[in-house]
């Protein structure tokens, strides 16, 4: 609960600069499907016989609706 009333969920991201900050509304925001995930057999060509190995592949997104919902709060430290 902020100072002003306000209901915050924080997250923290490792690959998130530790001089910025920023303001999502999780109303506004998700994960899109741009390539459906499926399992692919390995070693389909030449001599390499299909052994049962595969991997999934698959694709998603992340994204942002109404960017002026949204707000970076950059330029400050973290260290004293």
């Amino acid at each position: 609960m902020s100072p002003l009333g306000l209901n915050l969920a924080i997250l923290v991201d490792r690959n998130c600069p530790t001089t910025s900050l920023y303001v999502l509304d999780e109303s506004k925001l998700g994960y899109i499907t741009i390539d459906d995930f499926f399992y692919e057999e390995l070693g389909k060509t030449k001599d390499t016989a299909p052994g049962g190995f595969g991997q999934i592949v698959g694709e998603y997104g992340f994204v942002l609706a109404h960017e002026a919902a949204h707000a970076k709060i950059a330029g400050f430290s973290t260290s004293i």
